[in-house]
Parts: C-alpha cells; structure tokens; sequence
C-alpha cells in the first residue's frame, strides 16, 4: 500500500510529518516506515493471540486507578487508541470478567472478521450501531467498556488541541461519559520488545458536564506518549486538522 499507491504514500508522509515535529523526528519518511513495520508486528502478534496466549508478557502500571473509577459505581469507559497493541489487553480479566469493546462491525466482510478475532482473543464484543441499550445495561452494571477514540475517519467527532494542532478525534466515548456520568480512563498499551508490555493507565477523568473537556483531558493523555513512541502510533488515515 505505501510502496504502489501515491496518493496513500502522500497520506500516510503527511501524517509523520506533523507526528514528527511535535516529537522531533525531523524525517517523516523514516518516522512513517518504522510505523509500517511496527504495525507489522501488530499483526503478527494479533495471530499468536489466536494461537499461544502465553507467549506474551504485559506489566499493568497503576492498575489501582481502575479500581478507583469503578468505585464510583458508574462502569467505567477505558478510552485507548490505536498504538502500540490494543488487543492485547484481552489478556487482563477483571474479576473473571471479560473486558467489553465496543466496535464499528458496519462492514459486509469485514465486521465479521472483527467480531470473530475480538471475541477468540478474549473480548466481549458489542457494535458501535445498535449497540446503545447494551453499552448503557453494560455501564449500569459497573462493567468495563473498551473504546478506540483517534481515528476520526467516518465517525462523528470534535477538533481539540493535539500535537500542536487543532485534530479531530472521536467524541463517542466521550458523549457516552458525559450522558450517564462514567468516569474515562485513558490506556495506553505500549511494545517494550515482541511479545513485551507496558499497559499504561492513566489517571481517572472523572464525570464532566461538558463532554469536550474530557476529551481534551483524554488528548492531552494521550500525546505523551505519541511524543515518546511516534513509530508505534498507526495513523494511516488522513488526520482531520482544522484550517488546513
């Protein structure tokens, strides 16, 4: 795809660039070819969930904070995105409980397939589309819901400061939140070596009146680590950034 296709190239280029001057990597098409090859190695290791789970190695930092949202009685929105390995997180069961995810299945082929793979590897899956009553019985039963929230392509979203910019993100999880109250807790799943994590969970955003705060808080969360580890962040997809 990034070899054959120009205008993905240009795309994908594009993306590193402005990844690469927040984080000072002065050579987007390096920056974009280390991404490649870290997804690559996303994919493999999605593979060997299906196969040998124990393979895999994954230090849980400050898991207290998860016990502290869902203290609240209020379930509990674990609001990730796409760097690092997010599906490894089916590993980490809560009190015998599988972790929810909430997933865009709206794809003929596709959203089988996501169903099919999220479900084998330990998630309980729920659609994005007709998926409402679920999350909200789901939340009332102070259960743990897994949401992506940076790929704004095709999904209705908000423009909040990122990267020195003005980005546009998913504001789904964020409206869920805010209408029933739930606290947000931003996790970030880093690759130390193959088959080696680090799940970072970042301190608890409480219930906010207005959802766009707590997205900006989510965003803020969430640019450290794009900072620090921009090769592992899979954007491939054109960032929305406001004015152009």
């Amino acid at each position: 795809m990034y070899w054959d296709n120009k205008n993905k190239r240009e795309i994908i280029l594009n993306n590193y660039k402005i990844i690469g001057e927040a984080s000072n990597h002065n050579n987007p098409e390096q920056l974009a070819k280390e991404a490649l090859l870290s997804y690559s190695d996303y994919l493999y290791e999605l593979l060997i969930l299906f196969i040998n789970k124990k393979k895999f190695n994954i230090n849980f930092l400050n898991l207290e904070r998860l016990d502290e949202a869902l203290s609240l009685k209020r379930g509990v929105i674990v609001s990730t995105a796409h760097i690092g390995n997010w599906d490894v997180g089916s590993l980490f069961i809560y009190n015998n409980k599988r972790l929810k995810v909430v997933a865009n299945l709206d794809f003929p082929l596709a959203g089988n397939l996501i169903k099919l793979i999220r479900s084998r590897i330990g998630f309980d899956v729920i659609p994005a589309k007709n998926g409402v009553k679920e999350i909200i019985r789901s939340l009332k039963e102070n259960q743990i819901l897994c949401m992506l929230s940076d790929i704004s392509i095709n999904h209705p979203s908000d423009y909040v400061n990122f990267l020195n910019h003005k980005i546009a993100f998913p504001k789904a999880a964020f409206q869920i939140a805010t209408s029933r109250q739930c606290p947000i807790l931003p996790v970030f799943i880093i690759r130390k070596a193959t088959f080696n994590f680090d799940c970072h969970i970042e301190e608890c955003i409480k219930p906010k009146k207005d959802y766009k705060a707590a997205m900006q808080e989510w965003a803020y969360s969430f640019e450290k680590y794009v900072k620090v580890y921009p090769q592992q962040w899979y954007i491939f997809l054109p960032i929305e950034v406001k004015n152009g």
